[in-house]
């Protein structure tokens, strides 16, 4: 696959799913080695995640359009994260799919046209991008040790499952 690395292509860059992985991948590599303590990365830790990109893709992507993925996934974790919090919503834990009603998901999606696609497609890496782009003061501590983000696990056992058309709502356990 060949991808364009001139000024002009700016954020136009043509992901694949698998590119996207490891992107995700690496940076949360990086925060894990405490090389995002504020809403980036250090210098340092963006060439890490620019030269192991290359390395692992052969897609030789400008920073412009390495900036641009992260804003995008910022934007789908912030997406995801707020139809999480909707009353009657809930997420599937294995697909990572919103679980809601059509009719209400029709509304939601009204208001917030960057959701269209959580109900079909999901955010198979979320719990990626909770380690991500999650409290930046505690990302080293991220994973408890099951491996859960313990944000995730929390919303999990406390979110309602539709099992064969019944609501069950299983209480947050600590």
């Amino acid at each position: 696959m060949s991808h364009s690395t001139s000024k002009d292509a700016k954020d136009n860059a043509k992901w694949s799913k698998e590119e996207e992985r490891i992107i995700i991948e690496l940076m949360v590599e990086q925060c894990k080695k405490g090389k995002r303590k504020t809403i980036t990365f250090t210098f340092v830790g963006c060439k890490e995640i620019q030269r192991d990109f290359i390395r692992k893709t052969g897609c030789n992507y400008i920073d412009m359009q390495l900036k641009s993925k992260f804003q995008k996934l910022r934007s789908v974790y912030k997406e995801f994260k707020n139809a999480c919090k909707q009353i009657g919503f809930s997420m599937d834990p294995s697909t990572k799919i919103i679980l809601v009603d059509d009719d209400v998901w029709e509304v939601y999606v009204r208001d917030h046209p960057n959701a269209k696609n959580l109900q079909s497609h999901g955010c198979p890496l979320w719990n990626e991008l909770c380690i991500i782009f999650g409290d930046t003061t505690k990302i080293k501590d991220t994973l408890d040790a099951e491996g859960w983000v313990p944000q995730i696990k929390t919303l999990l056992m406390s979110t309602k499952l539709h099992i064969l058309g019944w609501v069950l709502h299983i209480p947050c356990v600590h």
